[in-house]
């Protein structure tokens, strides 16, 4: 897995090959991973606190829960 791109509340995971294709939660949140599924291909992927930056990965753990990307905290202290 190379890339996982969250962009109008879906994403979509880059493998290193070059093949794309969109992934949706699989079930399994907490803060040390989450797993993610496709349909097409049929494939099941972990992705571990470790294996994205810490921002990073909580954007994706708040996606995987509630289907949407947090909004910047920057943008509420206004």
């Amino acid at each position: 897995m190379r890339c996982i791109r969250i962009e109008a509340g879906k994403a979509t995971v880059e493998l290193a090959g070059g093949e794309s294709f969109p992934v949706e939660p699989a079930g399994h949140v907490s803060r040390f991973m989450v797993t993610l599924a496709s349909q097409r291909p049929s494939r099941r992927l972990l992705v571990t606190a470790d294996m994205l930056g810490g921002e990073a990965f909580r954007v994706l753990r708040v996606w995987a829960l509630w289907g949407k990307v947090p909004v910047a905290g920057k943008q509420l202290a206004a």
